[in-house]
């Protein structure tokens, strides 16, 4: 079964909303995968949102925590 994806205006080229999507996807945060992607068009951390949203079908079942290696615990806060 395979998801046909419409943009009806070709204003941000395709790669760049799946790349803007996949950065989000890491960072959890709009705003910041605004500011990166920001390098290379500007777009408002909403429509990064938007395209995430539209292209979440990409991202379901994989998981963020599978590339923590490290964990840091700062051991004064526990009792």
């Amino acid at each position: 079964m395979s998801k046909v994806i419409r943009f009806v205006r070709e204003r941000t080229p395709y790669i760049l909303v799946v790349y803007g999507a996949y950065i989000y996807f890491r960072s959890f945060s709009s705003r910041m995968a605004s500011d990166i992607l920001s390098f290379l068009i500007c777009r408002s951390h909403t429509s990064i949102l938007s395209w995430f949203r539209s292209l979440s079908f990409l991202f379901a079942g994989r998981d963020v925590c599978g590339d923590v290696r490290v964990l840091l615990v700062d051991d004064t806060r526990i009792r």
